[in-house]
């Protein structure tokens, strides 16, 4: 009996809880991070008080490289994935990923969806908004008291930008070999990252934004990865 408990497989809760564990931990490393002094402190090495930000958010081409630029590029993966997914009930060959193209498309449209309406209702200004950094209003973290009777809600936590590079997370839960794994994650961390450092460097965000959206990211990856059953790992008909 012992040892026919110890091969039965996991109950469905341990098989939810084990994936979501890392991406909750980050997420409340991210939360005390925005409530510690060094959030600001690691801030000041974007900003100068007298030249400005390290980035201006009005350069051109660092907006069209860095902030249009992977919109466009995420808006075209978005409508080749739903085109292959068109394709999958007359080609053949297709009908093998409908259920990872699906996947992809949630991740991609969920992701993003979900950072941005957090940011409705945290009510946390960007580092600009500051008065730390020559703004108007004082600095205050997730879920704390702002002081000014009247003001405009703060709509920069976390960050909305940098979640469909994190959104591309996804692509490490398309196969269970390694290589893919760590090829998917490594680009869905390098885009989401780039997409982070540089609403940092011109003041749209904190470090703990970024986490927080990563943290999100994952945690929804991972959970959709569970329901859909990624990644898949039967093995290839001889």
């Amino acid at each position: 009996m012992t040892g026919a408990a110890s091969t039965a497989s996991p109950t469905p809760w341990s098989a939810w809880l084990r994936p979501a564990l890392p991406p909750i931990l980050l997420l409340l490393l991210a939360l005390l991070l925005s409530w510690s002094p060094l959030d600001v402190a690691l801030q000041h090495w974007f900003h100068d008080p007298a030249a400005g930000w390290l980035v201006d958010a009005k350069a051109p081409w660092s907006r069209r490289l860095f902030y249009d630029g992977p919109k466009v590029a995420l808006v075209i993966l978005g409508v080749v994935l739903s085109l292959l997914l068109l394709l999958g009930f007359w080609r053949r060959g297709l009908r093998g990923i409908r259920r990872e193209l699906v996947f992809l498309l949630l991740c991609l449209a969920l992701v993003p969806t979900a950072a941005n309406r957090l940011k409705q209702v945290t009510d946390v200004y960007c580092p600009s908004q500051t008065t730390e950094f020559g703004g108007r209003y004082r600095h205050v973290p997730p879920f704390g008291f702002h002081p000014e009777a009247k003001r405009s809600p703060g709509r920069c936590f976390p960050a909305g930008h940098a979640s469909g590079g994190f959104a591309l997370l996804s692509l490490g839960w398309l196969s269970g070999q390694r290589a893919w794994r760590i090829a998917g994650v490594g680009l869905g961390l390098a885009a989401g990252s780039v997409m982070a450092a540089y609403q940092m460097a011109k003041g749209a965000h904190f470090l703990s934004h970024s986490l927080a959206t990563l943290a999100l990211a994952w945690l929804m990856i991972a959970m959709l990865a569970s329901w859909f059953g990624l990644p898949c790992r039967e093995e290839p008909p001889p």
